[in-house]
Protein backbone atom coordinates (compact mmCIF):
# COMPACT_ATOMS: atom_id res chain seq x y z
CA UNK A 1 0.00 0.00 0.00
CA UNK A 2 1.73 3.37 -1.24
CA UNK A 3 0.75 6.51 0.74
CA UNK A 4 2.26 9.60 0.56
CA UNK A 5 2.16 12.83 3.19
CA UNK A 6 3.18 16.38 2.34
CA UNK A 7 1.91 19.42 4.90
CA UNK A 8 2.72 22.90 3.49
CA UNK A 9 1.96 26.51 5.54
CA UNK A 10 2.44 30.00 5.31
CA UNK A 11 2.28 33.24 7.22
CA UNK A 12 1.65 36.91 5.77
CA UNK A 13 -0.77 39.83 6.07
CA UNK A 14 -3.69 40.64 3.94
CA UNK A 15 -2.97 41.09 0.40
CA UNK A 16 0.51 39.77 0.75
CA UNK A 17 1.39 36.43 -1.45
CA UNK A 18 2.92 33.11 0.40
CA UNK A 19 6.21 32.04 -0.77
CA UNK A 20 7.16 28.56 -1.37
CA UNK A 21 5.63 26.28 -3.31
CA UNK A 22 2.69 27.61 -6.34
CA UNK A 23 0.44 24.14 -6.56
CA UNK A 24 -0.35 21.72 -4.60
CA UNK A 25 -2.07 18.98 -5.99
CA UNK A 26 -2.52 14.93 -5.63
CA UNK A 27 -2.69 12.42 -8.46
CA UNK A 28 -3.89 8.80 -8.75
CA UNK A 29 -2.72 7.26 -11.59
CA UNK A 30 -5.06 4.55 -13.18
CA UNK A 31 -4.83 2.16 -16.12
CA UNK A 32 -2.69 -0.76 -14.64
CA UNK A 33 0.33 -0.27 -11.39
CA UNK A 34 2.98 0.89 -13.98
CA UNK A 35 0.96 2.96 -16.58
CA UNK A 36 -0.94 4.34 -14.00
CA UNK A 37 1.85 5.71 -12.14
CA UNK A 38 3.49 7.14 -15.17
CA UNK A 39 0.25 8.85 -15.92
CA UNK A 40 -0.05 10.41 -12.76
CA UNK A 41 3.71 11.70 -12.86
CA UNK A 42 3.48 13.01 -15.87
CA UNK A 43 0.34 15.02 -14.86
CA UNK A 44 2.59 15.91 -11.82
CA UNK A 45 5.39 17.09 -13.84
CA UNK A 46 3.20 19.15 -15.86
CA UNK A 47 1.92 20.96 -13.21
CA UNK A 48 5.55 21.91 -11.90
CA UNK A 49 6.20 23.22 -15.11
CA UNK A 50 3.99 25.77 -14.89
CA UNK A 51 5.19 27.07 -11.18
CA UNK A 52 7.15 30.51 -12.84
CA UNK A 53 5.74 33.31 -11.09
CA UNK A 54 3.32 33.93 -8.42
CA UNK A 55 0.22 33.05 -9.27
CA UNK A 56 -1.25 30.96 -12.14
CA UNK A 57 -4.32 30.52 -14.47
CA UNK A 58 -6.99 28.31 -16.06
CA UNK A 59 -5.52 28.47 -19.57
CA UNK A 60 -2.33 27.67 -18.08
CA UNK A 61 -3.57 24.72 -16.32
CA UNK A 62 -5.76 23.39 -18.79
CA UNK A 63 -2.26 23.26 -21.14
CA UNK A 64 -0.63 21.61 -17.83
CA UNK A 65 -3.63 18.99 -17.67
CA UNK A 66 -4.55 18.38 -21.83
CA UNK A 67 -0.72 17.26 -22.35
CA UNK A 68 -0.84 15.25 -19.99
CA UNK A 69 -3.37 13.63 -20.97
CA UNK A 70 -2.19 13.53 -24.44
CA UNK A 71 0.70 11.72 -22.87
CA UNK A 72 -1.29 8.79 -21.94
CA UNK A 73 -2.87 8.05 -25.04
CA UNK A 74 0.53 7.37 -26.28
CA UNK A 75 1.04 4.81 -23.16
CA UNK A 76 -0.99 2.17 -24.80
CA UNK A 77 -3.37 1.03 -27.30
CA UNK A 78 -6.50 -0.06 -25.52
CA UNK A 79 -9.78 0.70 -24.87
CA UNK A 80 -11.27 3.96 -23.03
CA UNK A 81 -12.06 2.80 -19.75
CA UNK A 82 -8.83 1.28 -19.05
CA UNK A 83 -6.64 2.96 -21.07
CA UNK A 84 -3.97 5.15 -18.43
CA UNK A 85 -5.14 8.12 -16.94
CA UNK A 86 -4.95 9.91 -14.16
CA UNK A 87 -7.07 11.79 -11.39
CA UNK A 88 -6.19 14.89 -9.78
CA UNK A 89 -7.33 17.59 -7.15
CA UNK A 90 -5.23 20.36 -6.54
CA UNK A 91 -5.11 24.22 -5.10
CA UNK A 92 -3.26 26.99 -6.74
CA UNK A 93 -2.64 30.63 -6.17
CA UNK A 94 -4.12 32.59 -9.06
CA UNK A 95 -5.46 36.26 -9.45
CA UNK A 96 -9.16 37.74 -10.20
CA UNK A 97 -10.36 40.98 -10.90
CA UNK A 98 -6.84 42.09 -9.08
CA UNK A 99 -7.58 40.16 -6.20
CA UNK A 100 -5.39 37.49 -5.31
CA UNK A 101 -7.19 34.24 -4.61
CA UNK A 102 -6.92 30.05 -4.88
CA UNK A 103 -8.12 28.52 -7.71
CA UNK A 104 -9.11 24.80 -7.05
CA UNK A 105 -8.98 22.11 -9.51
CA UNK A 106 -10.00 18.41 -9.96
CA UNK A 107 -10.64 16.01 -12.28
CA UNK A 108 -11.87 12.26 -11.66
CA UNK A 109 -12.70 10.92 -7.77
CA UNK A 110 -9.60 12.80 -5.87
CA UNK A 111 -10.82 15.50 -3.90
CA UNK A 112 -9.97 18.52 -2.23
CA UNK A 113 -11.31 19.62 0.58
CA UNK A 114 -11.62 22.80 2.43
CA UNK A 115 -11.92 23.08 6.49
CA UNK A 116 -12.52 26.79 8.30
CA UNK A 117 -13.48 27.22 11.57
CA UNK A 118 -16.88 29.45 10.69
CA UNK A 119 -17.65 26.75 8.01
CA UNK A 120 -16.17 22.78 8.83
CA UNK A 121 -15.35 20.79 6.23
CA UNK A 122 -16.85 20.97 2.94
CA UNK A 123 -16.35 19.33 -0.61
CA UNK A 124 -14.96 21.67 -3.58
CA UNK A 125 -16.71 20.31 -6.17
CA UNK A 126 -18.12 16.96 -6.88
CA UNK A 127 -16.68 13.56 -7.93
CA UNK A 128 -16.92 12.63 -11.66
CA UNK A 129 -17.63 9.11 -10.90
CA UNK A 130 -20.75 7.10 -11.34
CA UNK A 131 -21.67 6.62 -8.11
CA UNK A 132 -21.31 9.93 -7.33
CA UNK A 133 -23.72 10.50 -10.51
CA UNK A 134 -26.26 7.67 -8.66
CA UNK A 135 -25.74 9.52 -5.22
CA UNK A 136 -26.79 13.00 -7.00
CA UNK A 137 -29.64 11.23 -8.07
CA UNK A 138 -31.27 9.68 -4.93
CA UNK A 139 -30.36 6.42 -5.91
CA UNK A 140 -27.84 5.68 -3.43
CA UNK A 141 -26.38 7.08 -0.22
CA UNK A 142 -22.79 7.65 0.29
CA UNK A 143 -22.86 4.77 2.53
CA UNK A 144 -23.76 2.87 -0.55
CA UNK A 145 -21.06 4.34 -2.56
CA UNK A 146 -18.24 2.95 -0.31
CA UNK A 147 -19.05 -0.47 -1.17
CA UNK A 148 -20.84 -0.03 -4.83
CA UNK A 149 -19.36 -2.81 -6.99
CA UNK A 150 -19.38 0.54 -9.91
CA UNK A 151 -17.27 2.49 -6.99
CA UNK A 152 -13.99 2.70 -9.04
CA UNK A 153 -15.32 3.93 -12.74
CA UNK A 154 -14.81 7.70 -13.20
CA UNK A 155 -16.73 9.92 -16.03
CA UNK A 156 -14.04 12.36 -16.56
CA UNK A 157 -9.74 12.30 -16.26
CA UNK A 158 -7.16 13.53 -18.11
CA UNK A 159 -6.31 11.26 -21.22
CA UNK A 160 -10.16 10.56 -22.37
CA UNK A 161 -9.98 13.28 -24.93
CA UNK A 162 -13.27 15.79 -24.67
CA UNK A 163 -14.08 13.65 -21.07
CA UNK A 164 -10.86 15.31 -19.73
CA UNK A 165 -11.39 19.02 -18.32
CA UNK A 166 -10.98 19.54 -14.59
CA UNK A 167 -13.42 21.82 -13.05
CA UNK A 168 -12.66 25.04 -11.06
CA UNK A 169 -13.80 26.84 -8.31
CA UNK A 170 -12.06 30.45 -7.11
CA UNK A 171 -11.89 31.19 -3.65
CA UNK A 172 -10.26 33.51 -0.97
CA UNK A 173 -7.59 33.26 0.67
CA UNK A 174 -8.16 33.27 4.56
CA UNK A 175 -5.67 32.97 7.49
CA UNK A 176 -6.73 29.35 9.45
CA UNK A 177 -7.99 27.60 6.07
CA UNK A 178 -6.72 24.34 6.02
CA UNK A 179 -7.04 22.24 2.11
CA UNK A 180 -7.05 18.71 1.96
CA UNK A 181 -6.46 16.66 -1.36
CA UNK A 182 -6.58 13.29 -1.73
CA UNK A 183 -6.72 10.63 -3.53
CA UNK A 184 -10.10 7.94 -3.71
CA UNK A 185 -7.83 5.40 -1.51
CA UNK A 186 -8.74 7.62 1.63
CA UNK A 187 -12.11 8.91 0.84
CA UNK A 188 -12.87 4.82 -0.23
CA UNK A 189 -12.34 4.31 3.52
CA UNK A 190 -13.88 7.38 5.73
CA UNK A 191 -16.74 9.31 5.46
CA UNK A 192 -16.59 12.71 5.14
CA UNK A 193 -17.68 12.89 8.71
CA UNK A 194 -15.08 11.20 10.12
CA UNK A 195 -12.65 13.33 7.91
CA UNK A 196 -14.02 16.81 9.64
CA UNK A 197 -13.43 15.29 12.84
CA UNK A 198 -9.37 14.33 12.40
CA UNK A 199 -8.92 17.78 10.33
CA UNK A 200 -9.49 19.62 13.58
CA UNK A 201 -7.25 18.29 15.97
CA UNK A 202 -3.73 17.78 14.11
CA UNK A 203 -1.27 19.87 12.99
CA UNK A 204 -0.57 19.76 8.58
CA UNK A 205 1.94 16.88 9.39
CA UNK A 206 0.03 14.87 11.99
CA UNK A 207 -3.13 15.23 9.85
CA UNK A 208 -1.78 13.76 6.30
CA UNK A 209 0.08 11.08 8.58
CA UNK A 210 -3.24 10.21 10.20
CA UNK A 211 -5.39 10.20 7.73
CA UNK A 212 -3.18 7.77 5.81
CA UNK A 213 -2.38 5.17 8.30
CA UNK A 214 -6.67 4.64 9.28
CA UNK A 215 -7.40 4.43 5.68
CA UNK A 216 -4.73 1.80 5.78
CA UNK A 217 -5.33 0.09 8.77
CA UNK A 218 -9.27 -0.28 7.61
CA UNK A 219 -8.02 -1.99 4.49
CA UNK A 220 -7.92 0.45 1.67
CA UNK A 221 -7.84 -0.96 -1.22
CA UNK A 222 -6.10 1.54 -3.53
CA UNK A 223 -3.17 4.26 -2.92
CA UNK A 224 -3.77 6.55 -0.44
CA UNK A 225 -2.60 10.19 -1.34
CA UNK A 226 -2.86 13.27 1.01
CA UNK A 227 -1.30 16.25 0.75
CA UNK A 228 -2.79 19.59 3.80
CA UNK A 229 -2.01 23.20 2.84
CA UNK A 230 -2.72 25.03 5.64
CA UNK A 231 -2.67 28.94 5.09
Amino acid sequence: MGSRTRPWSTAGGPGELPGGPLIFAAADGMGGHLDGAQASKIAVQRLAEIVQGRTVNIEQLNAALEPAGQGHHDLGDVDTLSRPGTTVAGLALTEQDGEVCWLAFHVGDSRIYRWSEADGLEQIGSDHSVVQALVDAGAITEERALTHPQRRMITKAPGFGDRGGADYTFLPVVPGDRFLMCSDGLTGELLDGRIAVMTTDADEQALAEQLVAEAVQLGAQDNVSVVVAQV
